[in-house]
Formats: structure tokens, C-alpha cells, sequence
């Protein structure tokens, strides 16, 4: 659902315009029947699923395929020459060809920083008898955005308060800002488990990059930009 506390919201009616035209899986509906939000667009149809299960499942199937996987093991230069060399602070890997996949490529090669927007989220954990959620997934009209839904039968995490990743010390106690508004939006009582923060990468224009790097045809290859979207 992409959600607004007050009906007449400027920001659902541009979008509607839109969205009514081209997604026969979305309507716009009325309020929440759980106090949530005054109106929304909701696509129907979508899903969500369980980012450990699956990952665990995947290199299950990896290993089934002799492909071995290295935890703790993080990259911290690589050396492009005849091989492709990854080095970690305990050994390193040879390999004929490399993919970066990972959200912030500049680290390895800092001339791709001019495509990528770092961000910094922040979320909290809540947990309630009854949460006031539906099994879906949430994000408002505010700018920057809220998003919330539930993870289990009593616990729902809110996130938001994004800023950009260099002015992350101009921003006051954004886990209190995200408490506020769970008191503001949530009914019921609760009780906070977590809070944590986390990097988001976004393109310039929105759109994630896969690419092979100019400088190293055929020997490296890109997949970066998904931003907080697109397990």
C-alpha cells in the first residue's frame, strides 16, 4: 500500500493518474481497517518473502553445485591484470572474471562513486499483543518516507528518517522521530526490541546498473543500485 493519513492527498491523486492507466493489479482504496491511513493505492498480486530462508536455501544448492561460500571474508582491493585478484585481509581469490554485486562499488573501484547515492535508514522493532497491521507492506507520501509491516504475529518494524549518507550528523534522535510516530499511528501498546540504522545505495535516476566496467572488458561486470528494494 502506498498510504496517506488524510484523504484528497496530492501525492496518491499524481500517482493514481498513472498507475489507474497501467497496473490492472492496483486500486485505490479507503481507509485501513485498522486506523492505519486514510486512503491508499494498493497493488495487489505482489509478495514478500523471508531474505534468510531463501539465501540459506540458495547456497544449499550451491554447495550441492561445488561452489564454495566464504563468510567474513570481506574484499578490500582487487588487482585487474591477466587474472582478476580479490584481495581480503587473509588471503585472496584468482579468478578469470569478477561480478560486483554489492551496494556501494566504489570501494573496490572508487571511480564508479559518481553513480551511486548513499542513504542511511533507520528502523525500529515493536512489539505488540495484537499488532493494528494486515499482512502487507507499507510506505506513505511523506518526504522522507515511512514503511512499515509486520514480521511475525506481534512484532512490526517501522522504518524511515532517510538522509543522505554525508549529512548523517545534521539529524537529531531519528529512532525517537520513528517512536513518535508509531504512538501517532499505531494502536495499542507496545514494547520497542530493536532499533538499528542501514545503508541504502540509489542511482541518479533510479534505476539499478548492470554493466560491465569500461575499463576491464570481459573480466569485470557490475550489478548495483537496488537501493531498499528488490531481494
Amino acid at each position: 500500500h502506498y498510504c496517506a493519513y488524510q484523504k484528497n492527498d496530492e501525492a496518491i491523486a499524481a500517482e493514481w493518474q498513472t498507475v489507474e492507466k497501467t497496473d490492472p493489479n492496483a486500486e485505490l482504496v479507503g481507509k485501513h481497517p485498522g486506523g492505519i491511513f486514510a486512503e491508499a493505492i494498493k497493488y495487489k498480486n505482489e509478495g514478500k518473502f523471508h531474505s534468510r530462508k531463501y539465501l540459506f536455501a540458495l547456497v544449499e544448492i550451491m554447495r550441492r553445485e561445488n561452489v564454495r561460500v566464504y563468510e567474513e571474508s570481506e574484499a578490500v582491493d582487487v588487482e585487474v591484470k591477466e587474472k582478476v585478484v580479490v584481495k581480503t585481509r587473509d588471503g585472496a581469490v584468482t579468478a578469470d572474471k569478477l561480478i560486483v554485486a554489492m551496494g556501494n562499488p566504489s570501494t573496490l573501484f572508487p571511480e564508479l562513486s559518481v553513480l551511486i547515492e548513499p542513504l542511511v535508514s533507520y528502523v525500529i522493532g515493536a512489539r505488540f499483543a495484537e499488532p493494528p497491521l494486515t499482512e502487507d507492506l507499507f510506505w506513505d507520501t511523506f518526504e522522507p518516507y515511512f514503511y512499515y509491516r509486520k514480521v511475525d504475529a506481534h512484532t512490526i518494524i517501522l522504518g524511515g528518517c532517510d538522509i543522505a549518507a554525508n549529512k548523517v550528523g545534521d539529524q537529531k534522535n531519528p529512532h525517537e522521530k520513528l517512536e513518535a510516530f508509531l504512538k501517532e499511528h499505531m494502536k495499542g501498546e507496545y514494547t520497542i526490541t530493536n532499533k538499528w540504522s542501514g545503508s541504502l545505495y540509489h542511482t541518479k535516476d533510479g534505476l539499478p546498473y548492470a554493466f560491465e566496467h569500461p575499463h576491464y572488458k570481459g573480466k569485470v561486470f557490475v550489478a548495483t543500485g537496488f537501493g531498499g528494494n528488490g531481494l
